[in-house]
């Protein structure tokens, strides 16, 4: 829906595991986050685009969160993490570490019926968000929503869109 409403979109394919894989097994791909992430960026910059922002989900919100609290790129306006999970083991996986090194504008957004991680962790991902002072940024619950947001594509929509009109 994001095109439909002015939004160009461009999707990257993070490293990812096979299906099954537990979360925290995948933390040596992070590694190969900033490089696609500049690769991506630059192609938008490239081809004209002005105000970026990286919208993700699951671990690929752990890896755009990741990205963002340990490289600077201007390009990038404003970041969408939806079902972030909360800290980790892994260093480069842990989201409330990563929160508080991210200066421009976060929307954490996460289903009431999300994974038990995401939802334990809402509180100490929002008081990441508040650390940073970043008055644009916020946490938003959808109600009734799980981690995919199955049956609340609209609301999801709604959320993000009306978000990013604020950047």
């Amino acid at each position: 829906g994001l095109p439909e409403n002015g939004w160009s979109t461009l999707s990257l394919q993070m490293p990812v595991l096979a299906n099954g894989i537990g979360y925290e097994e995948s933390a040596p791909l992070f590694r190969d986050v900033p490089g696609r992430i500049n690769a991506g960026v630059e192609y938008l910059r490239t081809n004209g685009a002005k105000r970026i922002v990286i919208v993700a989900h699951s671990l690929g919100a752990a890896m755009g969160s990741y990205y963002l609290a340990n490289n600077s790129n201007e390009s990038i306006k404003g970041f969408v993490g939806i079902g972030m999970s909360g800290s980790s083991s892994q260093p480069d996986m842990d989201n409330i570490r990563s929160l508080t090194g991210i200066s421009l504008p976060v929307l954490d957004l996460y289903g009431e019926q999300d994974l038990e991680n995401v939802v334990a962790s809402a509180k100490s991902r929002q008081d990441s968000l508040l650390k940073t002072g970043n008055t644009l940024s916020q946490q938003k619950q959808v109600a009734g929503a799980d981690h995919f947001f199955n049956g609340h594509n609209d609301e999801l929509l709604r959320e993000v869109l009306n978000w990013m009109g604020k950047l």
